[in-house]
C-alpha cells in the first residue's frame, strides 16, 4: 500500500539547491560559448570580417559550428573516465580549462584555424553533462530531483541569452572580456563543494559519507524534517555495497544486461529526437537563420527575443517536470514544435516561390519564438534528467557517458549538415524534416517512456 507523500521541508534541502547552483555555473558558461555562435556567424561572413584570413566559406561556417559538438563528444569520454576516478567535484574543476581556452582564442584568434583549434578545445565543455546529471541524482531529494535536474539546462539557456545580448551591442573582440572570468569562479567555486555520500562510501571514507550527507540534507533531524542521517546511511551502504559487488563479479558486462541495455537504448534514442528536433542549430544559428527566411525583423533582436524563450520554457520546464512528470511534458512539448517547424517551414517555402508576405513577415520569428519555448519545455531538456534516471545505479556513469556522447554526436551531425542542408534543399525542406522529428517524440513519449516522477534511485 503507497504511503502519504510527505512534502519535502526547504530547510532540509537548502545545501542541495545551493549546491546545484554553485555546480551550475559551468553550464552557464557553456551557455556563453553555445550562444556566442549566433552573432558571431554574420560578423565574419562579412566583407569587414576581424580574421585576417577572409569571410567565412559555407564550409569553414559548418566546420566554425560542428567543432564544439565534436568537442563535446570527447569532452563526454574524456570526463566520464575521470569522474569515475577521481570524483565528482574534483573532475568537474577540470572543466573551467577548455572553456578559459575558448574565450582566450576568441581574444586573440587572428585567422579561421586558430579560431576552430579553440572551439573544438571549448567543446570539452560538454563534458558537464556527464558530471553534472550524476552528482545531482546522488545529492537530490526524489521530491525535487527534476527541479533540480533541470536547473543545468535552465543555466545553459540563461547563458546563451546573455550571449545574444552582449553579441549584438558588444564589439566581437569586446565579448570575451564580459565572460572570461566566470569558468575561473566556476573553478574556485569547485573547492568548497563537498563529495557525494555514494562516491564517498565506494571509497570506503564512512564518516566523510556522513559528514557529506548531514551537509546535503541539513543535519540529524536538527530542526523535525524527520530525515535521520545514520539510518540513510545504513540504507546507502547496503545500496552502494551491492554496487560493488556487481562490478566486480561482471565489470564492464553489466553494461550488457537487460536492464541496463534497456534504458541506454532508451537514452541514445531520447537523444537523438532532442537533437534532431532542430533545437541546437535553431539556438546556434539563430541570428543565421532568420536571415535566411526572407523576414525582414533584426536578426540579432530576433535571436535575442529567442533567448528569452530558452529561459522562459526551461524555467516552465522545471516547474512541471515534478508535478505533471515526465512523459506528458516530452509529448506537449513534441506536438507543440512540430506544429512551430512546419508553419517557420511554410513562411520560408512561400517567400521562395516569390509570394509578397510583407504583411506577415512576423511569422518566422513568431512560430520560431513558439517552437523555442514548447521544445524547452520537454524535447530539449529531458534528455539531461530522464537518462540518469532509467539507467542503474551500477552503470549510471558508463551509460551516461555513452548517452551523451552520442548526443553530442547527433549535435556535430546537426551542426555540420545544416548549412550544407539549407543549400541543397533550401531552408524549408529542413524545417519541415525536423518538425517531423517531433512527431517521433509523441509516439517515444506514449509508447517507450515510463514515467519516473518520485522514484527513488538509490536501491538495489
Amino acid at each position: 500500500m503507497e504511503t502519504t507523500k510527505i512534502r519535502v521541508k526547504f530547510s532540509q534541502v537548502k545545501y542541495q539547491y545551493i549546491t546545484v547552483l554553485g555546480v551550475n555555473l559551468i553550464s552557464l558558461c557553456h551557455g556563453f560559448a553555445v550562444g556566442w555562435l549566433s552573432a558571431a556567424v554574420p560578423i565574419l561572413k562579412a566583407e569587414d570580417t576581424p580574421l585576417q584570413s577572409g569571410p567565412l566559406t559555407v564550409q569553414q561556417t559548418m566546420w566554425l559550428g560542428g567543432v564544439y559538438p565534436l568537442g563535446g563528444v570527447v569532452g563526454n569520454g574524456v570526463f566520464g573516465i575521470l569522474v569515475n576516478y577521481f570524483g565528482r567535484p574534483m573532475s568537474m574543476s577540470l572543466l573551467a580549462l577548455p572553456n578559459f581556452i575558448f574565450w582566450l582564442t576568441v581574444l586573440f584568434a587572428n585567422n579561421f584555424n586558430q579560431l576552430v583549434v579553440g572551439r573544438f578545445i571549448g567543446g570539452f565543455t560538454a563534458g558537464l553533462f556527464v558530471c553534472v546529471p550524476s552528482f545531482v541524482a546522488e545529492i537530490a531529494n526524489k521530491d525535487i530531483r527534476g527541479f533540480l535536474g533541470l536547473m543545468g539546462p535552465l543555466i545553459v539557456t540563461v547563458g546563451i541569452l546573455l550571449s545574444y545580448i552582449c553579441g549584438a551591442f558588444i564589439q566581437y573582440r569586446s565579448v570575451p572580456y564580459c565572460f572570461i572570468g566566470f569558468p575561473v569562479l566556476f573553478f574556485v567555486a569547485m573547492f568548497f563543494t563537498p563529495e557525494t555520500p555514494h562516491k564517498l562510501i565506494g571509497k570506503d571514507r564512512i564518516q566523510k559519507a556522513e559528514r557529506s550527507m548531514i551537509f546535503y540534507n541539513n543535519g540529524n533531524c536538527g530542526d523535525g524534517n524527520g530525515y535521520d542521517v545514520r539510518v540513510e546511511l545504513d540504507k546507502l551502504k547496503v545500496v552502494v555495497k551491492q554496487q560493488e559487488e556487481d562490478r566486480k563479479k561482471n565489470s564492464f558486462k553489466l553494461i550488457l544486461r537487460k536492464d541496463s541495455l534497456k534504458g541506454l537504448s532508451i537514452g541514445i534514442a531520447l537523444a537523438a529526437v532532442s537533437i534532431f528536433s532542430g533545437i541546437i542549430v535553431m539556438t546556434m544559428y539563430a541570428a543565421q537563420l532568420f536571415i535566411d527566411s526572407g523576414a525582414n525583423f533584426d536578426a540579432n533582436l530576433s535571436a535575442i527575443i529567442l533567448g528569452i524563450l530558452q529561459v522562459c520554457g526551461t524555467y516552465a520546464s522545471s516547474m512541471l517536470v515534478d508535478r505533471i512528470g515526465r512523459r506528458i511534458l516530452l509529448g506537449i512539448s513534441s506536438l507543440g514544435a512540430a506544429v512551430a517547424l512546419f508553419v517557420f517551414g511554410t513562411f520560408s517555402y512561400l517567400v521562395k516561390q516569390g509570394f509578397d508576405l510583407t504583411s506577415v513577415d512576423w511569422i518566422p520569428v513568431a512560430s520560431a519564438s513558439f517552437y523555442i519555448f514548447v521544445n524547452c519545455v520537454g524535447v530539449k531538456p529531458m534528455p539531461y534528467l530522464y537518462v540518469a534516471e532509467i539507467l542503474p545505479g551500477n552503470t549510471r556513469n558508463v551509460g551516461l557517458s555513452i548517452c551523451m556522447m552520442s548526443l553530442t554526436l547527433f549535435s556535430t551531425t546537426t551542426v555540420f549538415t545544416l548549412p550544407l542542408l539549407i543549400e541543397l534543399f533550401d531552408l524549408h525542406a529542413v524545417m519541415w524534416t525536423y518538425g517531423c522529428i517531433c512527431l517521433l517524440g509523441i509516439l517515444f513519449s506514449v509508447f517507450v517512456m515510463s514515467e519516473t516522477k518520485g522514484k527513488n534511485l538509490n536501491k538495489i
